[in-house]
């Protein structure tokens, strides 16, 4: 597969999973329940001190700091400014939850392709994962629903995936992945805090590589951290006493108020786990699963793919698996548990699950060959 038709069934993709979502909203009866945390209205206040909307006008740095006493801005800022364009009605603001799901399929998709290789063969595994994540019932969901989760999702999948690329052993360090991966990290904090139950360790490993690499990658890291620090200080340093104390409410008291089962309980460990049948879907999960058998089952036996089927880059795999098992360790740290907090780890799972559908379909191409010449 050529990169330009890549890019158009990608695009394809996404305006696809658009319409779905433009046709639920036409077929939607009355006002949805949604914005219960105020997400909507914070995106009108700020495309309001951006001067955007009507009603509003530019008054400056301070005064739109303090429209995010508790939740960083990013989110609010993009959504208030999408507004502007499409409207402030539910069904037109929903279009930037459509904007945020376009950034998730691009992350995921480029992901994809750093895992396998050549990258003419790595496209097909890319659209493979991309549609794995439209088709997501919880992603379904959180298109119709004005949370954060959405645009967050987007932005901690779009940083794992630059950390992994910045990091690549196979590649000389570069600055230039340095700088993206730094911001797109700095973007995913600036959207939800919660995006260090992720981060955190992806940021503990890149920093024991980097202190472990030679001078050049520990400059590059140096770089990176200073660029986070200086894209999340104006906002924090003006709103941190608030912070800590939303955080404190969300996170501790909610979980008490909820009933939500201890961190170190065994309901605890099984919250998120139980949930993930309902959350992608039984078909991706066992058709997934069932193909990474078959794969490890083939490796183990000693079969080796046709060089025409591509090959996969471990240290590409290595990162991905644990960013997934870490992340879930980290998150399932949070006293308060909500189905949609495992949001940001489901891009990941989706890709390693996609992995086993590619599985399958080279087992189906390798014993019929003239039948199965549609597959991947």
């Amino acid at each position: 597969m050529g990169a330009g038709a890549f890019r158009a069934l990608l695009l394809l993709l996404w305006i696809l999973s658009t319409a779905a979502d433009r046709l639920w909203w036409l077929r939607h009866g009355g006002l949805p329940a949604w914005d219960q945390a105020d997400y909507l209205n914070s995106a009108l206040d700020h495309g309001r001190a951006l001067g955007l909307l009507p009603g509003g006008a530019w008054q400056g740095w301070q005064a739109l700091l303090d429209l995010s006493p508790k939740i960083p801005p990013l989110g609010s800022l993009v959504n208030g400014a999408v507004i502007a364009v499409s409207g402030d009605a539910p069904a037109q603001a929903a279009w930037s939850l459509s904007l945020w799901n376009g950034l998730l399929l691009l992350a995921t998709a480029g992901w994809a392709l750093s895992l396998r290789s050549p990258q003419r063969l790595a496209r097909e595994f890319a659209l493979l994962a991309a549609a794995a994540v439209s088709l997501a019932p919880m992603f379904l969901e959180l298109r119709t629903d004005y949370l954060l989760e959405l645009p967050l999702t987007a932005c901690v999948t779009l940083a794992l995936w630059r950390l992994g690329c910045w990091l690549d052993p196979t590649r000389p360090s570069s600055w230039w992945q340095a700088l993206i991966a730094s911001l797109a990290v700095a973007a995913a904090l600036l959207v939800k805090q919660s995006a260090l139950l992720v981060l955190i360790p992806a940021c503990v490993w890149v920093l024991v590589v980097a202190l472990r690499s030679g001078v050049r990658r520990q400059a590059q890291l140096a770089l990176g951290l200073a660029v986070v620090t200086l894209s999340l200080l104006p906002w924090l340093r003006h709103n941190w006493i608030t912070t800590l104390g939303g955080t404190n409410r969300a996170v501790i008291e909610s979980a008490a108020r909820e009933g939500d089962p201890g961190v170190l309980t065994l309901a605890g460990w099984l919250w998120y786990p139980r949930l993930i049948p309902d959350q992608i879907g039984w078909v991706l999960l066992v058709i997934g699963l069932s193909g990474l058998v078959l794969l490890l089952q083939q490796r183990r036996s000693g079969l080796v793919a046709p060089p025409r089927d591509g090959s996969d880059r471990s240290q590409a795999w290595i990162w991905l698996v644990g960013m997934l098992v870490l992340g879930w360790l980290f998150t399932n740290l949070s006293p308060n548990k909500d189905s949609r907090y495992i949001a940001p780890l489901l891009p990941p799972l989706l890709l390693l699950l996609s992995r086993g559908w590619l599985q399958w379909g080279l087992w189906i191409r390798g014993r019929w060959p003239v039948q199965a010449r549609w597959l991947p």
